[in-house]
């Protein structure tokens, strides 16, 4: 690293906590056009132990990486590389596979399982492979180091019957059979929910483009005619919409309101957010009584079998899901389920 870049991170580090994320990535661009023909020196060459501690990483890694991931993947990385820089108390420019490894068997006796451990070695990794491609290290010391076993666990999913107590048991209002219906339909994301508007939705195809702020793109999602039926419902019934909901409906199948799809209930301008939709599903399972877990992500992952067992190709539930590496549906989606398994034995195996 030339003393010109470590001059322009120094600055960004500076600047980060005091710029939109917009206006950090404008510093970034002036400050790579404005240094382009300059060259560098320092007045004194500083120790490099000043430049090459862990703090001062983990703040370029804030200040150029963090702003084009997620929150909560920033925070995971940063919380998994904090964890074991404590615990291995060595410069993360000398890290080796073997003190990599030493930190997953400590990770691995405290009682995480397999999968926990694997997910710890993925944001270390990631962390690494930063510094790799920003020019700190040569080598990602993470790659020589075994993924550790899982055991595969069946999907967890609802069937036929557990839908319908929720349906019926759960949902006391139209706007909790509405979102419920929407989540199973759809299988959208919980934080990709807040952002769908009225006007979003294509009631002649059920097909609404949303925006995934996992994937930082867009990609389109089908209302089957159950949720369409249940949200027009809802929208019907909404006081803030009175007689707007049919005046304002386009040639083009649409409902040209810009309002959020689900609101909160005490101002509907403001959309509902993650933890609201958590709650709400939350207390769909209670009053259906029913013993066992129910969140957003079920209804996401029973709609990814529920294709599955209608023998839909991978590359389809890929689309509709909006997975695009599409290691997560090989992973939960490939294999056969219990009743193709059975049927297979009833029809080849008598």
């Amino acid at each position: 690293m030339t003393e010109k870049d470590r001059v322009m991170d120094k600055i960004m580090i500076a600047m980060q906590p005091h710029l939109a994320a917009m206006q950090y990535e404008v510093l970034d661009k002036v400050l790579k056009k404005e240094f382009y023909s300059i060259d560098v020196t320092a007045m004194e060459t500083l120790p490099s132990t000043e430049l090459d501690t862990n703090e001062y990483i983990i703040q370029l890694f804030k200040a150029k990486k963090a702003p084009k991931l997620s929150v909560k993947t920033a925070e995971f990385y940063l919380t998994s590389i904090s964890n074991f820089v404590v615990y291995v108390n060595k410069n993360l420019l000398r890290v080796t596979d073997k003190d990599v490894d030493f930190y997953l068997n400590y990770y691995e006796s405290r009682g995480n399982a397999a999968v926990t451990v694997n997910n710890e070695r993925r944001n270390i990794s990631a962390f690494f492979t930063w510094m790799r491609k920003y020019g700190l290290i040569t080598t990602n010391p993470v790659e020589n180091v075994e993924i550790r076993k899982e055991v595969q666990k069946p999907v967890d999913h609802l069937n036929i019957q557990e839908v319908e107590q929720l349906r019926e048991e759960g949902c006391s209002t139209s706007r909790n059979r509405a979102i419920f219906e929407y989540l199973r339909s759809t299988g959208c994301r919980v934080g990709e929910v807040p952002l769908v508007k009225i006007k979003d939705i294509d009631w002649s195809t059920g097909m609404i483009v949303i925006y995934a702020p996992k994937q930082k793109k867009y990609r389109t999602v089908i209302l089957d005619e159950v949720s369409q039926f249940y949200i027009k419902k809802y929208l019907a019934s909404r006081k803030d919409l009175k007689n707007d909901l049919y005046r304002c409906m386009g040639m083009d199948g649409r409902i040209n309101i810009d309002k959020p799809l689900f609101p909160i209930r005490c101002n509907p301008d403001k959309p509902i957010d993650e933890e609201g939709i958590r709650g709400l599903v939350s207390g769909i399972r209670r009053r259906a009584h029913m013993d066992r877990r129910v969140y957003p992500h079920l209804m996401r992952k029973t709609l990814g079998m529920q294709l599955r067992k209608n023998n839909c190709p991978e590359s389809l539930i890929m689309d509709i899901l909006g997975d695009t590496s599409g290691s997560v549906v090989r992973k939960h989606y490939s294999a056969n389920t219990d009743d193709q398994l059975r049927q297979a034995h009833q029809l080849y195996g008598s």
